[in-house]
């Protein structure tokens, strides 16, 4: 598994096997997540605290009022449990305090926050198919000449 990172010191091959990770300078980062979308990344890094003028928090809601839906992760030095809910409500995927950041937590965040981001798409499309598949079956009865009945065997009657 590849994954694509932005934003954090931590950038580095050996953090954690089988990722690939990009760094970005806070302002270059910062000017990146405003201009455009992440669709490129599979997971993003942002720090709540990226300077005068900005935080995370504020681009983190650009973003998702956007409708990017790449995993972020967030990660503070002055965090605490209040500042953790705003970010998850917000729509982070995950919260990390800097001071307890190994290459354990980074690798076990990166990984769930990219397997929930599958499984989300996994549901869209099933749910994009179904939609399709109902919009077709509605087709089919709206404009037959025919009669249809349908039989649910289970119910033992006609539906």
């Amino acid at each position: 598994m590849m994954t694509r990172l932005i934003d954090g010191p931590l950038a580095g091959d050996s953090l954690t096997p089988g990722f690939r990770w990009r760094s970005r300078r806070p302002a270059t980062a910062r000017r990146r997540l405003t201009s455009s979308n992440l669709i490129a990344f599979d997971c993003a890094f942002l720090d709540y605290r990226l300077g005068p003028g900005s935080d995370g928090l504020e681009v983190l809601k650009q973003l998702r009022e956007r409708g990017d839906r790449t995993p972020i992760i967030m990660m503070t030095g002055y965090g605490d449990e209040r500042i953790a809910v705003e970010l998850l409500k917000a729509g982070a995927t995950d919260y990390l305090p800097k001071l307890t950041l190994t290459p354990d937590v980074l690798g076990r965040s990166v990984r769930n926050a990219v397997s929930q981001r599958n499984l989300v798409e996994q549901c869209r499309k099933a749910d994009q198919g179904l939609r399709e598949r109902e919009a077709n079956f509605q087709s089919i009865f709206t404009t037959a000449n025919d009669t249809i009945i349908i039989i649910d065997p289970a119910a033992s009657h006609i539906v």
